[in-house]
């Protein structure tokens, strides 16, 4: 693997969170932000509004390893 695939990668890559609300449903959410602080901030800001537009609450927010 060269440098040229590895950038290729990183820059191409999708992060995807498990969003699990208060009533055991669950959902993902998918992300390209690459800086870790600034793609927290964001996913746990749309996963909170998602779940109220569910009218559900928030439990966790977990990543998913490919």
């Amino acid at each position: 693997l060269n440098s040229l695939n590895v950038n290729y990668y990183y820059y191409h890559t999708m992060f995807k969170y498990r969003c699990l609300l208060e009533s055991g449903r669950d959902f993902v959410l998918t992300t390209d932000i690459k800086d870790e602080t600034e793609r927290a901030y964001e996913m746990g800001f749309q996963a909170y509004n998602e779940a109220a537009l569910m009218d559900d609450y928030l439990i966790d927010v977990e990543r998913i390893d490919d």
